[in-house]
């Protein structure tokens, strides 16, 4: 998945690995660079999106989850 991920949106692991649940809001990621505190959305690919969503750890669109926990762990 973190492969996926980085492919999908040209990333790099530091930021990938900081995501949140949160950070995934309809088809894109939104993000806050560390060094220039720049905010970012990338759009996520469809592919990708499918994976998010449906994959075997994907992410339950429906349940109501805390925004704070970390989307890779």
């Amino acid at each position: 998945m973190l492969f996926l991920v980085g492919i999908n949106t040209g990333l790099r692991i530091s930021h990938i690995l900081h995501f949140k649940v949160g950070s995934v809001k309809g088809t894109y990621i939104f993000i806050q660079e560390k060094k220039t505190k720049k905010k970012k959305n990338i759009p996520i690919r469809r592919a990708l999106l499918k994976e998010l969503v449906c994959g075997e750890s994907g992410l339950k669109v429906n349940l109501p989850v805390e925004n704070r926990i970390h989307l890779f762990r």
